[in-house]
């Protein structure tokens, strides 16, 4: 009877115990040929309360290249224990060891400012050049062989021809006629990217969509709209920024970079880690993005000279 409490007492313990949040990255092959293909997994697993954002990984790092990448892939332990993993195929073309510096995960806390930073450990990847075998001769190269010329090989180039040109003398002929008698449009007036913005945030609110359990969709267009303001606003390639790049833009006041972060940063966290947010919290992310567009039109803020 006593050994059976012990037992309770140690699994209700255990259960009342926090899962601390860890990160750590993984190849299938420590060497591979050049351009041969290797998984690369980078895995996070934390308590399934826990609000974390991934890394964006290039294109291209540490002289290898991103050849495919998998979305996260979630997967829930016993308790509360929670895995999250992301799948990436890569390949290398310079021979050498390459170095796979640290990758940085993003933990959130229940405030804006509540962020902390952990890391995975360094890898390195042998890219091995492909054999020579040095006791065979060498072979001679072959000559150019000559091709045979056949007019049905280029007669669809010469029926291109004919009609380019017969459709180019018909165009001096008949064109500038054509083009005097167009009635000529009056440009439209540009619209003010404030107002652009303010339309497409009532558009969204219409659709409802977090409010029906489409949290993704409500938070990356709410994101798009106030990356396309700050693009037009301060004529930057905000679209294709990380949100750190977008946060340390000089010309934005630092007193509304705390807004904007939580909106891009609470964005990464349902995009990438399948968070789930409360109303309240879809709510504040619409308010702070209509009131930054407010705060910024009509001149306020202008960008300053070597402001990036």
């Amino acid at each position: 009877m006593l050994s059976l409490l012990c037992c309770f007492l140690l699994d209700g313990i255990s259960m009342a115990t926090p899962v601390p949040d860890s990160v750590f990255a993984r190849l299938d092959t420590n060497a591979i040929l050049l351009g041969q293909q290797v998984k690369l997994k980078i895995t996070y697993q934390g308590n399934t309360k826990s609000k974390v954002v991934f890394p964006a990984v290039a294109d291209t790092f540490s002289n290898l290249e991103v050849v495919e990448r998998l979305p996260v892939d979630t997967l829930k332990n016993e308790g509360e224990s929670l895995s999250l993993t992301q799948t990436f195929t890569i390949t290398g073309f310079d021979s050498g060891y390459q170095v796979i510096l640290p990758f940085e995960f993003l933990l959130l806390g229940p405030k804006s400012t509540d962020t902390s930073k952990i890391f995975t450990q360094p890898l390195l990847l042998s890219v091995q050049s492909v054999p020579v075998d040095t006791t065979k001769s060498i072979k001679d190269i072959k000559n150019i062989e000559a091709v045979p010329f056949s007019i049905w090989d280029h007669l669809g180039w010469i029926i291109l021809a004919i009609v380019a040109f017969v459709g180019f003398i018909l165009w001096k002929k008949f064109g500038s006629k054509l083009k005097s008698n167009k009635p000529t449009i009056a440009p439209s007036p540009s619209i003010p990217c404030h107002e652009k913005a303010l339309t497409a945030l009532d558009e969204l609110n219409k659709k409802q969509l977090w409010q029906h359990g489409q949290y993704r969709h409500y938070h990356t267009e709410l994101t798009d709209i106030l990356r396309a303001y700050i693009s037009e606003r301060w004529d930057v390639g905000a679209m294709e920024m990380t949100t750190d790049e977008i946060l340390v833009l000089s010309f934005i006041p630092s007193y509304e970079t705390d807004g904007i972060g939580y909106v891009l940063r609470l964005a990464d966290m349902v995009k990438f880690a399948k968070g789930i947010p409360h109303g309240d919290e879809n709510i504040r992310c619409m308010d702070l993005t209509r009131r930054f567009v407010l705060e910024n039109k009509d001149g306020k803020n202008e960008k300053s000279e070597n402001s990036i």
